[in-house]
């Protein structure tokens, strides 16, 4: 996926993506996730929502405790199990190669910005409105945190000077 070169005799290298790319797959990632997250509160199955939501209650553990290592290992995976209730592979795929490049560069703004726990709150926030059919809400919930990740790559960029 062009997150590791090969170095000659050397190893490997992880490979942060540039601040162009990571500014233009936001913009498909909202084409593509906000209509993902409406279809999936029109649609699912409410027993479906009950693992991810053990998932947010696990990652809003982790950002209460400052465990960074698990609110992002449990990050992916809510992320993963929640866009996958789509039931679009191809879709879902799609959307978490965009996040995993942007991880890279997020999650060190994020967490030097010390607002783990609300991130966690907004997972909550998204599901009780899935759950709840509220797609207004669906909208407004995923746009508000994909902005936090626009924040965190201007914040990114910012650092970088």
């Amino acid at each position: 996926q062009g997150l590791v070169v090969a170095l000659a005799n050397r190893g490997f290298q992880v490979v942060a993506p540039s601040m162009d790319y990571l500014r233009q797959a936001l913009h498909v990632r909202r084409l593509l996730e906000i209509p993902a997250m409406i279809e999936i509160a029109s649609s699912v199955e409410p027993d479906r929502l009950a693992p991810v939501r053990e998932l947010a209650d696990t990652i809003m553990a982790a950002g209460v405790r400052g465990d960074i290592r698990s609110f992002v290992e449990t990050d992916y995976t809510f992320h993963w199990q929640l866009t996958s209730l789509c039931g679009n592979t191809v879709l879902t795929s799609l959307i978490e190669e965009m996040r995993s490049r942007a991880r890279l560069v997020v999650i060190p703004s994020l967490t030097a910005q010390g607002n783990l726990v609300e991130i966690a709150q907004e997972h909550l926030d998204l599901l009780t409105a899935i759950a709840e059919r509220d797609l207004p809400a669906v909208e407004r919930l995923t746009l508000a945190h994909m902005d936090r990740t626009h924040d965190a790559i201007r914040h990114a960029m910012d650092s970088a000077g």
